[in-house]
Protein backbone atom coordinates (compact mmCIF):
# COMPACT_ATOMS: atom_id res chain seq x y z
CA UNK A 1 0.00 0.00 0.00
CA UNK A 2 1.34 3.42 -0.91
CA UNK A 3 -0.89 5.04 1.90
CA UNK A 4 -1.71 4.25 5.39
CA UNK A 5 -4.57 5.60 4.78
CA UNK A 6 -7.46 4.24 1.58
CA UNK A 7 -8.49 6.94 -0.66
CA UNK A 8 -12.17 5.79 -1.77
CA UNK A 9 -13.93 7.96 -3.93
CA UNK A 10 -17.33 6.90 -2.14
CA UNK A 11 -16.67 7.88 1.28
CA UNK A 12 -18.51 10.75 1.13
CA UNK A 13 -21.70 8.78 0.15
CA UNK A 14 -21.56 4.97 1.04
CA UNK A 15 -22.45 3.59 4.18
CA UNK A 16 -20.24 0.91 3.68
CA UNK A 17 -16.92 1.56 5.63
CA UNK A 18 -16.97 4.47 8.56
CA UNK A 19 -13.55 4.45 9.33
CA UNK A 20 -11.76 5.37 6.36
CA UNK A 21 -10.49 8.58 7.88
CA UNK A 22 -8.53 6.42 9.76
CA UNK A 23 -4.93 4.27 9.38
CA UNK A 24 -4.21 1.00 10.27
CA UNK A 25 -2.97 2.25 13.73
CA UNK A 26 -5.75 4.33 14.28
CA UNK A 27 -8.33 1.94 13.62
CA UNK A 28 -6.94 -0.74 16.08
CA UNK A 29 -6.30 1.39 18.68
CA UNK A 30 -10.67 2.58 18.15
CA UNK A 31 -11.33 -1.12 17.92
CA UNK A 32 -9.30 -2.37 21.81
CA UNK A 33 -10.50 0.61 23.53
CA UNK A 34 -14.16 -0.47 22.84
CA UNK A 35 -13.58 -3.53 24.64
CA UNK A 36 -10.69 -2.14 27.39
CA UNK A 37 -13.33 -2.38 30.00
CA UNK A 38 -14.26 -6.17 29.40
CA UNK A 39 -11.17 -7.51 28.87
CA UNK A 40 -8.68 -6.96 31.86
CA UNK A 41 -5.36 -8.42 30.50
CA UNK A 42 -3.47 -8.29 27.49
CA UNK A 43 -5.62 -8.25 24.11
CA UNK A 44 -4.35 -9.84 20.93
CA UNK A 45 -4.90 -8.41 17.65
CA UNK A 46 -4.46 -9.51 14.31
CA UNK A 47 -4.68 -7.51 11.26
CA UNK A 48 -5.00 -8.67 8.06
CA UNK A 49 -4.30 -4.97 6.14
CA UNK A 50 -6.59 -2.12 5.17
CA UNK A 51 -7.88 -3.76 1.82
CA UNK A 52 -8.50 -6.86 -0.72
CA UNK A 53 -9.85 -9.06 2.05
CA UNK A 54 -13.40 -10.11 0.79
CA UNK A 55 -14.24 -13.05 -0.88
CA UNK A 56 -18.34 -12.21 -0.34
CA UNK A 57 -20.27 -9.28 -1.16
CA UNK A 58 -23.61 -8.52 -0.24
CA UNK A 59 -25.05 -5.65 -2.19
CA UNK A 60 -28.57 -3.95 -3.93
CA UNK A 61 -29.60 -3.38 -7.35
CA UNK A 62 -32.07 -0.24 -7.20
CA UNK A 63 -33.46 1.63 -9.97
CA UNK A 64 -30.52 0.37 -12.25
CA UNK A 65 -27.70 1.27 -9.66
CA UNK A 66 -25.78 -1.76 -8.08
CA UNK A 67 -23.59 -0.80 -4.98
CA UNK A 68 -24.78 -0.03 -1.14
CA UNK A 69 -26.88 2.27 0.54
CA UNK A 70 -25.69 6.00 1.08
CA UNK A 71 -24.84 7.37 4.03
CA UNK A 72 -28.85 8.40 5.80
CA UNK A 73 -30.39 7.77 2.75
CA UNK A 74 -32.63 5.19 0.98
CA UNK A 75 -31.01 5.68 -2.32
CA UNK A 76 -27.94 3.40 -3.61
CA UNK A 77 -24.10 4.26 -4.43
CA UNK A 78 -23.85 2.98 -7.68
CA UNK A 79 -20.09 1.07 -7.30
CA UNK A 80 -17.71 -0.21 -9.88
CA UNK A 81 -14.90 -1.10 -7.76
CA UNK A 82 -14.63 -1.58 -3.87
CA UNK A 83 -11.21 -1.29 -2.35
CA UNK A 84 -12.58 -4.06 0.39
CA UNK A 85 -12.96 -6.94 -2.22
CA UNK A 86 -10.06 -9.63 -2.82
CA UNK A 87 -8.66 -9.21 -6.95
CA UNK A 88 -10.74 -12.40 -7.41
CA UNK A 89 -13.78 -10.36 -6.49
CA UNK A 90 -13.61 -7.61 -7.63
CA UNK A 91 -13.27 -9.06 -11.53
CA UNK A 92 -16.60 -10.96 -10.85
CA UNK A 93 -18.17 -7.91 -9.91
CA UNK A 94 -16.75 -6.10 -12.86
CA UNK A 95 -18.34 -8.91 -15.22
CA UNK A 96 -21.51 -8.97 -13.16
CA UNK A 97 -22.03 -4.82 -13.34
CA UNK A 98 -21.86 -5.71 -17.50
CA UNK A 99 -25.17 -6.86 -17.17
CA UNK A 100 -28.04 -4.50 -17.38
CA UNK A 101 -31.03 -5.50 -14.94
CA UNK A 102 -34.13 -4.53 -15.90
CA UNK A 103 -35.56 -5.00 -12.22
CA UNK A 104 -36.63 -2.26 -9.75
CA UNK A 105 -35.14 -3.92 -7.02
CA UNK A 106 -33.04 -6.83 -5.88
CA UNK A 107 -30.56 -7.98 -3.28
CA UNK A 108 -27.72 -10.01 -4.60
CA UNK A 109 -24.85 -11.87 -2.83
CA UNK A 110 -21.65 -12.96 -5.11
CA UNK A 111 -19.09 -15.48 -4.18
CA UNK A 112 -15.67 -16.49 -5.47
CA UNK A 113 -14.64 -20.41 -3.48
CA UNK A 114 -11.07 -20.94 -2.36
CA UNK A 115 -10.44 -22.51 -5.57
CA UNK A 116 -11.95 -19.43 -7.91
CA UNK A 117 -15.30 -21.05 -8.52
CA UNK A 118 -17.88 -17.65 -8.87
CA UNK A 119 -21.48 -17.92 -7.59
CA UNK A 120 -24.23 -15.61 -6.99
CA UNK A 121 -27.44 -15.84 -5.19
CA UNK A 122 -30.41 -13.24 -6.45
CA UNK A 123 -33.49 -12.40 -4.59
CA UNK A 124 -35.88 -10.67 -6.79
CA UNK A 125 -39.94 -9.81 -6.78
CA UNK A 126 -41.19 -13.19 -7.76
CA UNK A 127 -43.04 -10.99 -11.55
CA UNK A 128 -39.53 -10.00 -11.54
CA UNK A 129 -38.29 -13.96 -11.14
CA UNK A 130 -40.36 -15.50 -13.68
CA UNK A 131 -40.10 -12.51 -16.37
CA UNK A 132 -36.12 -13.04 -16.51
CA UNK A 133 -36.79 -16.55 -16.50
CA UNK A 134 -38.76 -16.64 -19.82
CA UNK A 135 -37.23 -13.47 -21.21
CA UNK A 136 -33.47 -16.26 -20.99
CA UNK A 137 -31.35 -13.34 -22.23
CA UNK A 138 -30.23 -12.17 -18.71
CA UNK A 139 -29.52 -15.24 -16.80
CA UNK A 140 -28.25 -17.21 -19.95
CA UNK A 141 -25.58 -14.32 -19.85
CA UNK A 142 -24.99 -14.39 -15.76
CA UNK A 143 -24.57 -18.37 -16.06
CA UNK A 144 -21.51 -18.29 -18.69
CA UNK A 145 -19.50 -16.33 -15.63
CA UNK A 146 -21.16 -17.89 -12.24
CA UNK A 147 -23.10 -20.39 -11.03
CA UNK A 148 -26.96 -18.79 -10.25
CA UNK A 149 -29.15 -19.32 -7.03
CA UNK A 150 -32.46 -17.37 -7.09
CA UNK A 151 -34.87 -16.77 -4.58
CA UNK A 152 -35.24 -17.58 -0.65
CA UNK A 153 -35.05 -20.99 -0.75
CA UNK A 154 -31.99 -20.82 -2.77
CA UNK A 155 -33.02 -22.44 -5.85
CA UNK A 156 -30.69 -23.51 -8.54
CA UNK A 157 -31.16 -21.81 -11.67
CA UNK A 158 -31.12 -24.99 -14.60
CA UNK A 159 -31.78 -25.98 -18.12
CA UNK A 160 -35.34 -27.97 -18.04
CA UNK A 161 -34.45 -31.39 -19.75
CA UNK A 162 -38.12 -31.51 -21.35
CA UNK A 163 -37.57 -28.29 -22.88
CA UNK A 164 -34.15 -26.46 -22.73
CA UNK A 165 -36.19 -23.26 -21.17
CA UNK A 166 -34.62 -21.69 -18.09
CA UNK A 167 -36.23 -22.98 -14.41
CA UNK A 168 -35.71 -23.45 -10.75
CA UNK A 169 -34.31 -26.69 -9.73
CA UNK A 170 -33.56 -27.90 -5.80
CA UNK A 171 -30.78 -26.26 -3.86
CA UNK A 172 -27.45 -27.46 -4.93
CA UNK A 173 -24.21 -27.54 -2.78
CA UNK A 174 -20.78 -26.21 -3.52
CA UNK A 175 -17.08 -25.90 -2.08
CA UNK A 176 -17.82 -22.53 -1.26
CA UNK A 177 -15.28 -22.21 1.45
CA UNK A 178 -13.32 -23.79 4.14
CA UNK A 179 -13.11 -24.54 7.70
CA UNK A 180 -9.82 -26.05 9.94
CA UNK A 181 -9.37 -28.92 12.39
CA UNK A 182 -5.79 -28.73 13.70
CA UNK A 183 -3.62 -28.16 10.45
CA UNK A 184 -6.37 -29.75 8.31
CA UNK A 185 -8.32 -27.61 5.62
CA UNK A 186 -12.03 -28.82 5.48
CA UNK A 187 -14.18 -28.01 2.45
CA UNK A 188 -17.53 -26.73 3.34
CA UNK A 189 -20.28 -27.56 1.06
CA UNK A 190 -23.43 -24.77 1.06
CA UNK A 191 -25.54 -23.15 -1.48
CA UNK A 192 -24.36 -19.29 -2.06
CA UNK A 193 -26.71 -17.71 -0.36
CA UNK A 194 -25.64 -19.34 2.98
CA UNK A 195 -24.02 -17.40 5.65
CA UNK A 196 -20.29 -17.80 5.70
CA UNK A 197 -17.60 -15.79 7.17
CA UNK A 198 -16.77 -12.48 4.60
CA UNK A 199 -13.00 -13.65 3.61
CA UNK A 200 -11.00 -17.03 3.77
CA UNK A 201 -7.93 -15.43 4.74
CA UNK A 202 -9.22 -14.47 8.00
CA UNK A 203 -11.58 -17.50 8.48
CA UNK A 204 -8.40 -19.54 8.35
CA UNK A 205 -6.97 -18.01 11.17
CA UNK A 206 -10.12 -17.51 13.07
CA UNK A 207 -10.79 -21.36 13.06
CA UNK A 208 -7.35 -22.56 13.31
CA UNK A 209 -6.91 -20.13 16.69
CA UNK A 210 -10.51 -21.69 17.92
CA UNK A 211 -8.81 -25.31 17.18
CA UNK A 212 -5.72 -25.08 18.94
CA UNK A 213 -8.11 -23.96 22.18
CA UNK A 214 -10.22 -26.84 21.69
CA UNK A 215 -7.40 -29.04 21.30
CA UNK A 216 -5.90 -27.44 24.95
CA UNK A 217 -9.73 -28.67 26.53
CA UNK A 218 -10.21 -31.48 25.32
CA UNK A 219 -13.82 -31.64 26.07
CA UNK A 220 -15.82 -34.48 26.18
CA UNK A 221 -19.05 -32.72 24.86
CA UNK A 222 -19.37 -29.55 23.04
CA UNK A 223 -22.86 -28.41 22.77
CA UNK A 224 -22.94 -25.93 19.62
CA UNK A 225 -25.65 -23.00 19.04
CA UNK A 226 -25.79 -21.64 15.52
CA UNK A 227 -23.63 -24.16 13.77
CA UNK A 228 -24.94 -22.89 10.40
CA UNK A 229 -22.81 -25.27 8.22
CA UNK A 230 -20.44 -26.26 10.42
CA UNK A 231 -17.68 -23.50 10.15
CA UNK A 232 -17.05 -23.94 14.13
CA UNK A 233 -18.00 -27.60 14.25
CA UNK A 234 -14.97 -28.79 12.65
CA UNK A 235 -12.60 -26.84 15.17
CA UNK A 236 -14.61 -28.16 17.81
CA UNK A 237 -13.56 -31.55 16.83
CA UNK A 238 -10.33 -31.39 17.05
CA UNK A 239 -9.46 -33.38 20.17
CA UNK A 240 -10.25 -37.12 19.04
CA UNK A 241 -12.91 -37.66 21.92
CA UNK A 242 -15.35 -34.89 21.76
CA UNK A 243 -18.62 -35.26 20.75
CA UNK A 244 -20.88 -31.83 19.70
CA UNK A 245 -24.37 -31.30 19.37
CA UNK A 246 -25.01 -29.23 16.40
CA UNK A 247 -28.11 -26.74 16.63
CA UNK A 248 -29.27 -24.53 13.87
CA UNK A 249 -32.87 -23.64 12.80
CA UNK A 250 -31.71 -23.04 9.04
CA UNK A 251 -32.53 -26.72 7.35
CA UNK A 252 -30.48 -25.73 4.16
CA UNK A 253 -26.94 -24.80 6.40
CA UNK A 254 -27.62 -28.25 8.71
CA UNK A 255 -27.96 -29.93 5.64
CA UNK A 256 -24.49 -28.26 3.94
CA UNK A 257 -22.58 -29.39 7.65
CA UNK A 258 -24.09 -32.75 6.96
CA UNK A 259 -22.42 -32.48 3.52
CA UNK A 260 -19.18 -31.61 5.00
CA UNK A 261 -18.71 -33.98 7.36
CA UNK A 262 -19.52 -37.27 5.38
CA UNK A 263 -17.02 -35.47 2.34
CA UNK A 264 -14.45 -35.30 5.02
CA UNK A 265 -15.00 -39.07 6.48
CA UNK A 266 -14.70 -39.76 2.64
CA UNK A 267 -11.28 -37.80 1.82
CA UNK A 268 -9.38 -39.39 4.74
CA UNK A 269 -11.22 -42.99 4.28
CA UNK A 270 -12.69 -43.16 8.01
CA UNK A 271 -14.24 -46.34 8.55
CA UNK A 272 -14.61 -46.13 12.39
CA UNK A 273 -15.90 -43.03 14.95
CA UNK A 274 -16.24 -40.79 11.84
CA UNK A 275 -16.71 -37.05 12.17
CA UNK A 276 -20.32 -37.75 11.36
CA UNK A 277 -20.69 -40.48 14.01
CA UNK A 278 -19.42 -37.43 16.44
CA UNK A 279 -21.77 -34.83 15.53
CA UNK A 280 -25.43 -34.89 16.70
CA UNK A 281 -27.09 -32.61 14.31
CA UNK A 282 -30.25 -30.56 15.59
CA UNK A 283 -32.83 -28.69 14.16
CA UNK A 284 -34.71 -26.35 15.69
CA UNK A 285 -35.56 -22.87 17.55
CA UNK A 286 -34.12 -23.94 20.70
CA UNK A 287 -34.18 -20.18 22.19
CA UNK A 288 -37.96 -21.61 23.46
CA UNK A 289 -37.10 -25.39 23.92
CA UNK A 290 -33.72 -26.37 24.99
CA UNK A 291 -32.16 -30.06 23.34
CA UNK A 292 -31.90 -32.69 25.90
CA UNK A 293 -28.48 -32.90 26.88
CA UNK A 294 -27.28 -34.20 29.86
CA UNK A 295 -24.08 -32.79 30.02
CA UNK A 296 -21.79 -30.05 28.24
CA UNK A 297 -17.98 -28.95 28.92
CA UNK A 298 -18.41 -26.47 26.41
CA UNK A 299 -20.75 -24.34 25.31
CA UNK A 300 -20.21 -22.57 21.56
CA UNK A 301 -21.52 -19.51 20.56
CA UNK A 302 -21.25 -17.51 17.45
CA UNK A 303 -24.85 -15.64 16.75
CA UNK A 304 -26.06 -13.30 14.41
CA UNK A 305 -25.37 -9.31 14.84
CA UNK A 306 -28.07 -8.81 17.41
CA UNK A 307 -26.54 -11.57 19.75
CA UNK A 308 -28.33 -14.28 21.85
CA UNK A 309 -30.11 -11.94 24.72
CA UNK A 310 -31.68 -13.80 27.74
CA UNK A 311 -31.07 -16.94 25.85
CA UNK A 312 -27.53 -17.04 27.22
CA UNK A 313 -28.67 -16.82 30.94
CA UNK A 314 -31.13 -19.83 30.14
CA UNK A 315 -27.90 -21.59 29.49
CA UNK A 316 -26.42 -21.53 32.26
CA UNK A 317 -27.99 -23.84 34.45
CA UNK A 318 -26.07 -26.60 32.40
CA UNK A 319 -23.49 -25.41 34.02
CA UNK A 320 -20.69 -25.86 30.93
CA UNK A 321 -16.99 -25.03 32.33
CA UNK A 322 -15.90 -23.22 29.58
CA UNK A 323 -17.86 -21.00 27.17
CA UNK A 324 -16.11 -20.56 23.61
CA UNK A 325 -18.51 -16.97 22.10
CA UNK A 326 -17.27 -15.78 18.97
CA UNK A 327 -19.03 -11.94 18.04
CA UNK A 328 -18.81 -9.55 15.34
CA UNK A 329 -20.63 -6.83 17.29
CA UNK A 330 -19.11 -5.69 20.43
CA UNK A 331 -22.17 -4.03 21.61
CA UNK A 332 -24.15 -7.31 22.03
CA UNK A 333 -21.15 -9.03 23.05
CA UNK A 334 -20.73 -6.83 26.11
CA UNK A 335 -24.95 -7.31 26.31
CA UNK A 336 -24.67 -10.44 26.29
CA UNK A 337 -22.10 -11.53 28.43
CA UNK A 338 -22.92 -9.52 31.24
CA UNK A 339 -24.59 -12.29 32.61
CA UNK A 340 -21.34 -14.90 33.27
CA UNK A 341 -20.87 -13.43 36.62
CA UNK A 342 -19.27 -16.99 37.47
CA UNK A 343 -17.08 -16.96 34.85
CA UNK A 344 -13.66 -15.45 34.08
CA UNK A 345 -12.51 -14.79 30.76
CA UNK A 346 -9.65 -16.24 29.72
CA UNK A 347 -8.46 -15.40 26.62
CA UNK A 348 -9.56 -12.78 23.63
CA UNK A 349 -8.55 -12.40 20.11
CA UNK A 350 -9.62 -9.55 18.00
CA UNK A 351 -9.43 -10.36 14.54
CA UNK A 352 -10.01 -7.43 12.41
CA UNK A 353 -11.62 -9.27 8.96
CA UNK A 354 -13.50 -5.77 8.83
CA UNK A 355 -11.02 -3.30 8.00
CA UNK A 356 -12.36 0.49 8.22
CA UNK A 357 -15.50 -0.23 9.69
CA UNK A 358 -16.33 -0.12 13.20
CA UNK A 359 -16.65 -4.12 13.39
CA UNK A 360 -14.26 -6.43 14.52
CA UNK A 361 -14.70 -9.75 15.18
CA UNK A 362 -14.30 -11.22 19.05
CA UNK A 363 -13.39 -14.34 19.83
CA UNK A 364 -13.73 -15.25 23.57
CA UNK A 365 -13.00 -17.83 25.99
CA UNK A 366 -14.36 -17.80 29.16
CA UNK A 367 -13.72 -20.41 32.70
CA UNK A 368 -16.22 -21.29 34.99
CA UNK A 369 -14.78 -20.08 38.36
Amino acid sequence: MKTSILRCPYQNQCSGCEYLHLDLEQQKQAKIESLKSLAKGPVNYRSFGLQELRSRLDFVILNGKIGLYQKNSSEVVDIEKCLQLSPALQSFLSDFRKIRWPVKKASVRLRVSPQGKRGAWLDFANADIKRLLEEETIFTQLQQICFVEIGQRHKALIRKPQTGNWGLGDPQYHHWSNSWCVDQEVPLFSTVGSFTQPSHVSNQLITQTLSKWFSEIKPEHVLEFGSGIGNLTFPALTHSKTQVTATDWDERALKGLEQSLIHQDLQVNMKSQTLRSRVDIQRGDFRLNLPRIERVDVLLLNPARSGVGNFLKSLLPLKPQHIIYMSCFPESFFLDTQCLNEYSMQKIELMDQFPNTKHIEILSHWVRL
